[in-house]
């Protein structure tokens, strides 16, 4: 590497972590998914496996790469949002670095790497994506070193980086299920290098480690998970998508017009959305002056597409897994027109433009939440107040501070656990202690602010009341923390 790639390369390093270590546990508020992955690492970290006890009991993992990274952090460094969310940071590192390195094997200018990497760093759904216990995260990270290897095999005809690119998508895969999408890509492209090039050495290397990580798979779901295959294809063949309920372009267009309108939050990040797919339609049109900037962006539209009709909902967050695509082009364009002043200008304020939409966007969101209480300080206080092992009824974010006894929240699948109902179990005067505030009633998400499904909030308030309820008709208040974010939090303690 070369002395300024170095400095561009450590420079781009800081500045992430300058960005994203601050406030951890505050920006943005701890929501629901974060305890459910957590959960499973936890139990792999005290050595009960891969396994829900959060709202299942026992259920062997899917997507089981993530919670296992996850897990091997908690074993040392102990549960907490903070390890959490900072394995997430790291994942961003990973992809960072992954994104640096392929505009290296192109010889994009380092003036254009710094570039593309700040706005990498300053992307409003990366900056939420690599803050959040989730594998979005450590799909983007496998996947865009996944690109690299693809992208080198095909400069440098090598069939060994056909193989890791195999290798490392289907890492993503076992990372998230809309990893999927990027193995069956990225093999497509193999594929179409293999008919080029008149070898089908490349295609059948990358067709075999992908076998060899199902397999794998299978072993690990069906053999140490103990769980049913046959059951899981049905499940998995029952997901909602938009394929099935309407013309494949009715569908289509549908998906879009309501992923833009979640994903813009109306005209506040329009200029945002039409950048990010200006930028990869453009690259369709260097068919033939530049062949790496078409198949980014054609690899980057086709998994966008692919996604709106394959997954439904498409959320927000899952749009990181698009994204890095249209960075990289974004980075070739600029290579493609550097040499004409007046297109070079215009696409830098068009992309300063975008940049800077991303920033205040980022610097809204801190202002917005600087100030909530660290959820590990809050977790620590709510931890002080209830004995281990006993029965608690709360949400499911408080399960940081819970952990260590049976919880039961407003996502629990009643029937795992043994009871018909949550009626059933407040029959049974099941819990010792409820904690609850009401953080979730308000319906919205902890990052755009964006309004939850109303039949989701409806079913949490019922869920809220009951608890309530039933508190105050069984039990007497122990206390109450005051918060910001989180409201006043309540613990009662349940007469026996």
């Amino acid at each position: 590497m070369k002395r300024t790639n170095y400095k561009v390369f450590f420079v781009l390093l800081g500045v992430y972590f300058a960005t994203q270590i601050p406030f951890l546990t505050s920006v943005a508020k701890v929501w629901t998914d974060e305890p459910w992955y957590a959960n499973v690492a936890y139990n792999f970290a005290q050595g009960n496996g891969l396994v829900d006890t959060l709202a299942r009991e026992g259920t062997a993992w899917v997507a089981f790469l993530y919670p296992l990274i996850l897990g091997c952090f908690f074993k040392v460094f102990g549960t907490s949002v903070w390890v959490g969310r900072f394995v997430s940071v790291m994942a961003g590192a990973v992809a960072l670095a992954g994104l640096i390195q392929i505009q290296r094997l192109w010889k994009i200018k380092p003036a254009v790497v710094l570039l593309t990497g700040l706005l990498f760093i300053f992307s409003n759904v990366y900056y939420i994506v690599f803050r959040t216990i989730r594998p979005e995260a450590w799909c983007v990270a496998f996947a865009v070193w996944g690109f690299f290897f693809l992208a080198r095999g095909a400069d440098r005809n090598r069939n060994i980086d056909f193989g890791l690119s195999a290798l490392l998508s289907s890492c993503a895969v076992m990372s998230h299920p809309n990893g999927v999408l990027y193995a069956l890509l990225y093999g497509l492209f193999v594929f179409g290098f293999s008919c080029s090039r008149r070898s089908f050495i490349p295609v059948v290397g990358f067709a075999t480690v992908g076998l060899v990580c199902a397999l794998g798979w299978v072993f690990y779901y069906t053999v140490i998970g103990g769980a049913d295959l046959t059951a899981f294809f049905a499940e998995a063949s029952n997901t909602r998508t938009v394929i099935g309920k309407a013309s494949v372009l009715t569908a289509f267009l549908s998906a879009i017009k309501t992923f833009a309108a979640t994903y813009s939050l109306g005209a506040k990040r329009a200029y945002i959305f039409i950048f990010e797919c200006g930028v990869m339609v453009a690259g369709l049109f260097f068919a033939r002056q530049n062949r790496k900037l078409f198949f980014t962006a054609l690899a980057g539209l086709l998994f966008f597409m692919l996604s709106l009709l394959a997954f439904q909902p498409f959320a927000t967050r899952h749009f990181s897994e698009v994204l890095f695509f249209g960075l990289l082009g974004t980075g070739l364009l600029f290579q493609q027109v550097y040499a004409r002043k007046p297109l070079l200008l215009s696409l830098f304020l068009l992309t300063s433009a975008y940049g800077l939409n991303n920033i205040l966007g980022d610097v809204y969101l801190v202002f917005r939440d600087h100030k909530n209480t660290p959820f590990d300080q809050l977790s620590l206080q709510i931890s002080q107040q209830i004995p281990k092992e006993s029965k608690v009824l709360s949400l499911m974010p408080f399960w940081f501070g819970l952990k260590t006894t049976a919880f039961y929240n407003e996502s629990t699948r009643w029937e795992a656990k043994g009871y018909e109902s949550l009626d059933a179990f407040l029959k049974t005067g099941g819990a010792d202690y409820v904690v609850i505030s009401p953080y979730l009633l308000d319906g919205r998400t902890g990052t755009s602010g964006r309004k939850e499904r109303a039949a989701e909030t409806e079913n949490i308030k019922g869920y809220c009341q009951k608890v309530l309820d039933f508190s105050e008709q069984h039990g007497r208040l122990i206390t109450e923390l005051s918060s910001d974010g989180y409201g006043k939090i309540s613990i009662w303690e349940i007469k026996k």
